[in-house]
């Protein structure tokens, strides 16, 4: 076998140049992972928190008015997101007032407190809390927790 120390310059260079593209190549791949990466979790972070502002909206008067049916009766549109497994509402005073499952997930825990305002993702799921406001007056909070079955 020949060492590169004998090859001639023809194939020095060509060894050289395939060498660059590989290693250019090989970056390029992982800037653009790292960037679908980074970008879906940005999207489905925002989506969730939408979702999470929009059932908030929709629950200041079942939190006023501590009505758990009313409640439990908004979480559970979130059943046309097959990616929602499980979400709470949390009353002001920080007890859980209604929950949402999802039909496959009906042990799904809960956190007993709400959490501070923001997400976390783990490597099946995106949880996020998100308190509930009625003219800038925090009346509860709302926690979501999402598969990524959609990033699969």
């Amino acid at each position: 076998m020949m060492t590169p120390q004998h090859w001639s310059i023809r194939w020095k260079l060509t060894f050289m140049a395939m060498g660059t593209t590989a290693v250019a190549l090989f970056l390029t791949v992982a800037g653009i992972a790292v960037f679908e990466y980074v970008t879906l979790r940005n999207t489905l972070r925002m989506q969730q928190e939408m979702l999470c502002e929009i059932i908030g909206g929709n629950s200041t008067a079942a939190i006023a008015f501590n009505r758990a049916d009313d409640a439990a009766s908004t979480l559970a549109t979130l059943r046309a997101n097959e990616n929602i497994r499980a979400a709470c509402i949390y009353d002001n005073d920080g007890k859980l007032l209604a929950k949402y499952t999802a039909a496959t997930d009906q042990q799904a825990a809960f956190p007993e407190r709400p959490q501070p305002e923001g997400f976390r993702l783990t490597l099946n799921a995106m949880e996020v809390f998100r308190p509930v406001k009625l003219d800038g007056k925090t009346m509860g909070a709302i926690y979501m927790r999402s598969d990524l079955h959609a990033c699969r």
